[in-house]
């Protein structure tokens, strides 16, 4: 008997979303950002969600309003955390889940 290669995808798409729900259960880091001041020298970021797809507009406009003395911040937004570590007028920030916590966050910045 053969199988039905509709159905064996419609398995597979049905796994992909368990393991990107489990993922986010763990938290994850969606976007990050090194800046000099206001000016974004790189930037990479997930387009999985609506959050992290806005995540560069909200990022900019917190280092445009962010002073650039060294410092540790971190603002929150919905259900996501975005970790700031400046450090002599470069900017490093980071949005991740909330669930994921600060500690890993500022371990990568």
């Amino acid at each position: 008997a053969r199988s039905c290669p509709s159905v064996e995808r419609g398995g597979e798409r049905e796994s992909e979303r368990e393991k990107e729900r489990s993922m986010a259960e763990q938290g994850s880091i969606l976007f990050s950002l090194v800046s000099r001041g206001a000016v974004v020298l790189a930037e990479q970021g997930s387009d999985k969600t609506e959050a992290a797809r806005a995540a560069p507009r909200v990022a900019r406009r917190i280092i445009e309003k962010l002073s650039t003395a060294n410092n540790r911040v971190t603002y929150s937004q919905d259900a996501h955390l975005y970790h700031i570590l400046c450090d002599n007028g470069i900017v490093y920030l980071t949005m991740a889940d909330e669930s994921f916590g600060r500690r890993i966050p500022f371990a990568f910045l």
